[in-house]
């Protein structure tokens, strides 16, 4: 047989644990309330105990005391230096000039309404862990953006870029108009603004050096229209350069070199085309607007119209050198020419004369040049 508890007694053990269980949540809701109105009232413009800020303990303390303990930390803050850098640049400034120390109104704010949310579940456990276990709070930063905006200027003026869009139109085969895109730059102190945060604790715990040192971060804004979206000709970017200089040219000299340079300037060269300079150029002659001087002819220097058109034929020489282009045909000058000295060693240059003597290429990129 089953022994069976009478009812009535089954009734009055379930009543009792009920009660009691009721009791014990009001008696703790009671205590809880007891010792959250008391620590809420105790410590109403102050602390509670076992608060840490950057393991300084700051439990107890008024937001005048707070404030005292944390300015002469900011005093021994304001005695590091920052070097702001980036591309060569550089930028030496002292923490006090930025006012970088502690954030002492975040920290009176954060530390003196702890435990004081009106949860009481949430009050109560942070004031007991706080009070057995410790509460550490992390330590906020400021510092003052317009002073280092002000600081890096010079920095921001050599790098600063505006975005700048491309053209490009073509008339005859001939290219009329072309800029090529670039890229806008700025810094970006935005993501500065992060990296100084971060160098700050590091700053302060190093008890080694007082110098901090801060990569300047560059925004890089393109532009709204690029070399390549400006036309359908595989053109998106300079893919070799060449320079030369003719100081000390007679007039007609610089005259023929302005004349050949802005008649052959702009011709589009087709994939797997083969480009002759002479063929660009066409008839070189006081017919078509060149003017005497000298020339190297028969291994003499001589007066001949369009003296000068090598200075363009060495430029473009050099710039082929530079793309990697195939060169098919090349002559050097019969002796070393002073002007093709100025700027580069003896043997970058290349002479034309029509129509034996040629400077030639293949373009073998795939698409226009």
């Amino acid at each position: 047989m089953r022994f069976k508890l009478p009812k009535g007694i089954l009734y009055n053990a379930v009543r009792s644990a009920y009660w009691f269980a009721v009791g014990f949540v009001l008696s703790s809701a009671l205590l809880a309330s007891a010792v959250l109105f008391y620590f809420q009232f105790t410590y109403k413009n102050r602390v509670i105990p076992g608060v840490f800020v950057d393991n300084v303990y700051i439990g107890e303390k008024t937001k005048t005391e707070i404030e005292k303990i944390f300015s002469e930390k900011n005093e021994v803050i304001g005695k590091n230096t920052f070097i702001f850098a980036t591309d060569g640049l550089e930028a030496t400034v002292s923490a006090k000039t930025l006012n970088i120390g502690y954030d002492i109104n975040l920290i009176q704010e954060q530390s003196i309404n702890l435990a004081k949310t009106k949860n009481l579940l949430s009050d109560t456990y942070i004031i007991l862990s706080s009070y057995i276990n410790g509460e550490f709070l992390s330590p906020s930063y400021t510092f003052n953006r317009a002073s280092l905006e002000k600081e890096l200027d010079s920095i921001q003026e050599s790098i600063y870029q505006e975005p700048v869009d491309a053209q490009f139109k073509v008339s005859n085969n001939r290219v009329v108009a072309f800029r090529e895109s670039s890229n806008g730059k700025t810094i970006n102190f935005e993501e500065l603004e992060g990296k100084l945060r971060q160098s700050i604790p590091d700053l302060i715990k190093n008890k080694k050096s007082n110098i901090a040192r801060v990569d300047i971060p560059i925004r890089i804004t393109e532009p709204n229209v690029t070399t390549k979206e400006a036309n359908d000709l595989g053109i998106v970017e300079i893919i070799g350069e060449g320079k030369s200089t003719f100081f000390g040219s007679i007039p007609n000299r610089a005259h023929n070199i302005f004349l050949a340079a802005s008649r052959i300037s702009g011709i589009l060269v087709a994939p797997n085309e083969e480009f002759s300079f002479n063929k660009a150029l066409g008839d070189i002659s006081k017919f078509t607007g060149y003017k005497e001087a000298y020339i190297i002819q028969n291994g003499k220097t001589v007066l001949g119209d369009g003296g000068g058109v090598c200075q363009v034929s060495t430029t473009l020489f050099r710039a082929i050198l530079n793309s990697g282009l195939p060169i098919t045909e090349r002559h050097a000058h019969a002796y070393r020419v002073g002007y093709y000295e100025q700027d580069s060693p003896p043997g970058f240059d290349a002479t034309v004369f029509s129509p034996s003597v040629d400077l030639k290429f293949k373009n073998d990129t795939g698409t226009h040049i």
